[in-house]
C-alpha cells in the first residue's frame, strides 16, 4: 500500500517498544520518521538502527518548549508534517485511572 509513502511522521517515545515498532512499520511503508525520547544516546542509536528514513530529536514530551523545538526542527528538515503518533508516556506508579493525580497524567 502507498498510503504512507512520502509522508513525514513524528513518533514520540519512538526509541523502544511500541513506538519503535510503529516507526519500523511506517518506514517499511515509505514514511520518513522522526523519533523522539529524552535520552540522546538511545535515540541516536535507534535512529541509526532504523536506517536513513529515521531521524532522532531529543524531546521531553511534557515540555512545551521541547514540542516547539521538535516541530521547528522537523519542518526545517522535511518542510512538512503529515502524521503525529503521540506514543510517549511513563507510569510513575500503577493506580486506577480514577486515582491518578492530574500532575502525573500531564507528565
Amino acid at each position: 500500500m502507498d498510503r504512507l509513502k512520502d509522508k513525514v511522521a513524528i513518533i514520540t517515545g519512538g526509541t523502544h517498544g511500541i513506538g519503535k515498532a510503529i516507526a519500523q512499520a511506517y518506514i517499511d511503508e515509505g514514511t520518513q520518521v522522526v523519533i523522539t525520547a529524552p535520552t540522546e544516546d538511545q535515540g541516536q542509536a535507534t535512529a541509526e538502527e532504523l536506517g536513513p528514513q529515521a531521524a532522532y530529536i531529543k524531546q521531553d514530551a511534557a515540555s512545551e518548549n521541547d514540542w516547539r523545538n521538535l516541530l521547528d526542527q522537523t519542518m526545517a528538515k522535511f518542510q512538512h508534517l503529515d502524521i503525529l503518533v503521540n506514543n510517549a508516556g511513563r507510569a510513575p506508579k500503577v493506580v486506577p485511572i480514577t486515582e491518578e493525580p492530574l500532575d502525573d497524567c500531564r507528565r
